[in-house]
C-alpha cells in the first residue's frame, strides 16, 4: 500500500501549529491542566496512571497514525523523529507524539544519535520533555528503555566524552541540559528502584517470565498473529501497573481474551472443523482439543476449569483480588506452553 501523502502534510502542519498555538500537555485529577516548567524536581510521580497527556497536536497526530496503513506510520514515525532537531514547541510536540504512539525506542534512539554536543536545535526541549514524561509516565517506559536512558545520560557526564565536553560551559541552556540529565538519571534510579521492591513484594518468579518468552517463540515459529506476543506484554504491563482491584479486574480480562485468542489461533489450525468451534465456548474447546488428541481428558478438564476460574472472579464482577490475578497469569501462561509444546509435537 502507497504512503498517505495527505496525512504525513497534515502532520507537518500539525508540528508547525505547535509553535503558534502552545497546548497545555498534562492533566491529574487533583491539578487539571497543567505545564511543567524547564526544571522539573526529581521525584517521580506515585500515580502515574492518574497524569495523562491531552496535548492537543500530539493528540491529533496519534490519531492519524491509528487510522494509517503499516507504510504510512513508519513515514510518520520516520516524520517526527526527523522534527526533534526542530524549534522549541515543535520539538517538544514530537516527543510527545512519539511517546503517544508507543514509539518509545525511536525517540530514544534517534535522540542518542543527533543530539551528540550541546546548542544543537531541540535538544533541551527534548531532554525536559523526557524529563517530564519520566516524572509523570513512567510506567510506559521498559526497563530496557530506562537503562537505556541512564546509559545516555552517564554519557553525559563522562569526562573526555563529545557531549559532556561540549556541555562543561556554564551556559544558562547548558546549564539546563546538565540538570535535567541528572534529574533523568535519578529518576530512572528511582523507577528501577520501584522495580525491584515490586518484584520482591509480589513474589518475583523468574521461571515465569522464561516461560513467557519460550511462548512467544512457540507464536513465532507456527505463525499465529503478533498480537499475542503483544498481549503478554500488556498482560505484564497491566498487572505490574495494577493499584487497586478495579486494575486487577482488567488483568483477568486480557488473560481470558489472550487463551481465547490463542485457542482460535489453533483451532483454526484444524481446517473447517476447527473453524466451526467457538473460542469463548471453553467446554467445547476443551472437548475438541481432546478429540483430535491434543490434550488428555484432564488436560481438557483443566481449560474449562481455567475458565470458570478466570470468569467467575473478573468478566462476572466489577474487581478482582491480586492473589486471583498472580495465580490466573501463572496459570495461563504454563498451560498455554504446555498446549503449545503440545501442538508442536502433534
Amino acid at each position: 500500500m502507497a504512503i498517505d501523502s495527505t496525512a504525513i502534510q497534515d502532520i507537518d502542519l500539525l508540528l508547525e501549529n505547535s509553535s503558534i498555538e502552545i497546548a497545555i500537555s498534562f492533566k491529574s485529577p487533583s491539578l487539571g491542566a497543567f505545564e511543567l516548567s524547564m526544571s522539573p524536581n526529581a521525584g517521580v510521580d506515585n500515580n502515574p496512571n492518574d497524569i495523562t497527556i491531552i496535548h492537543s497536536q500530539a493528540i491529533a497526530i496519534s490519531k492519524i497514525f491509528y487510522q494509517k496503513n503499516k507504510e504510512t506510520q513508519v513515514e510518520i514515525i520516520n516524520t517526527l523523529t526527523n522534527n526533534l532537531t526542530n524549534r522549541r514547541e515543535i520539538a517538544r510536540t514530537a516527543v510527545l507524539a512519539l511517546f503517544q504512539i508507543g514509539a518509545i525506542d525511536e525517540l530514544i534512539s534517534t535522540s542518542k544519535s543527533k543530539f551528540t554536543i550541546a546548542n544543537q536545535v531541540g535538544f533541551t526541549h527534548v531532554i525536559v520533555t523526557i524529563n517530564h514524561l519520566l516524572n509523570c509516565a513512567w510506567n510506559s517506559f521498559t526497563k530496557e528503555q530506562l537503562y537505556n536512558i541512564r546509559a545516555w545520560c552517564s554519557s553525559s557526564q563522562d569526562k573526555g566524552s563529545p557531549l559532556c565536553t561540549s556541555l562543561s560551559n556554564n551556559t544558562p541552556n547548558n546549564l539546563i541540559l546538565r540538570d535535567a540529565f541528572q534529574q533523568i538519571k535519578n529518576q530512572v534510579n528511582k523507577i528501577l528502584v520501584k522495580d525491584v521492591i515490586k518484584r520482591i513484594e509480589s513474589g518475583y518468579n523468574p521461571e515465569i517470565n522464561e516461560d513467557v518468552i519460550k511462548i512467544k517463540e512457540e507464536i513465532l515459529k507456527f505463525g499465529f498473529p503478533s498480537d499475542l506476543s503483544q498481549a503478554l506484554d500488556k498482560i505484564d504491563i497491566k498487572f505490574d501497573t495494577s493499584n487497586d482491584a478495579f486494575d486487577f479486574k482488567g488483568t483477568m480480562d486480557l488473560l481470558r481474551s489472550f487463551t481465547e485468542r490463542l485457542y482460535r489461533s489453533i483451532l483454526d489450525q484444524y481446517g473447517d472443523d476447527g473453524k466451526k468451534v467457538k473460542e469463548q465456548d471453553s467446554e467445547k474447546v476443551a472437548r475438541f482439543f481432546k478429540d483430535k488428541g491434543l490434550v488428555n481428558e484432564h488436560f481438557a478438564d483443566m481449560i474449562q476449569s481455567q475458565r470458570h476460574f478466570i470468569s467467575d472472579t473478573a468478566s462476572h464482577r466489577l474487581k478482582s483480588r491480586e492473589e486471583d490475578a498472580r495465580l490466573s497469569k501463572n496459570m495461563v501462561i504454563e498451560m498455554s506452553l504446555y498446549l503449545l509444546r503440545r501442538f508442536q509435537n502433534h
